[in-house]
C-alpha cells in the first residue's frame, strides 16, 4: 500500500540545479516505537537542508495509515511522501523498494536512528556527491 502526502517542495533551494530532484528517504521501523521518529522529526524541523528536496517516510512494519497517526502527527505541516512496507529483510531492501516507487534524480538514504545535527547538512553531502569523481557520499555515526 501507498500513500502519497502533499507534494510540495520544502522552502530550501539555495543549492541544486533547477531540473534535477533530490530525495530524502528516512526509514521508520515500527519495531523500535516512537521515540527515534520523534528525534528525527524534530531534528529535521530545526536544521535547513540547503537543497530543494522531497521528504519520503519508509514505514517499515506498520499495520497500515492509522497505525502511523502519532508518526504523522509529528510531521504536521511538513510535506512528506510515505510508503508502507512489511518489516522484511535489512533496510538496504527498503531503499530499493523507495527507490522503485519514487523516481528521483539524486537520493539521501536515512535510517531509523539518524538525526540530523547541522543547517545545511544535506548541502554538504549533495556538494561532494556532485563531483564528476565520486560516485557515493556517506555519513556515520558508528566511526
Amino acid at each position: 500500500m501507498k500513500e502519497i502526502a502533499e507534494c510540495q517542495r520544502t522552502r530550501y533551494s539555495e543549492v541544486g540545479e533547477e531540473n534535477e530532484s533530490v530525495a530524502v528517504i528516512f526509514v521508520a521501523h515500527e519495531q523500535f516505537g516512537l521515540a527515534p521518529f520523534r528525534a528525527f522529526a524534530e531534528s529535521y524541523r530545526t536544521h535547513a537542508a540547503g537543497v530543494t528536496h522531497e521528504l519520503v517516510i519508509v514505514f517499515k512494519g506498520f499495520r497500515g495509515f492509522e497505525a502511523v497517526s502519532e508518526y504523522r502527527e509529528l510531521l504536521a505541516g511538513v510535506p512528506y511522501h510515505s510508503l508502507f512496507l512489511d518489516d522484511v529483510g535489512y533496510d538496504l531492501g527498503s531503499y530499493f523498494q523507495a527507490v522503485a516507487a519514487f523516481k528521483f534524480d539524486i537520493y539521501c538514504l536515512l535510517n531509523s536512528r539518524s538525526v540530523i545535527l547541522v543547517d545545511r547538512w544535506l548541502e554538504m553531502l549533495y556538494r561532494y556527491a556532485k563531483r564528476p569523481e565520486v560516485g557515493m557520499v556517506s555519513a556515520t555515526g558508528s566511526m
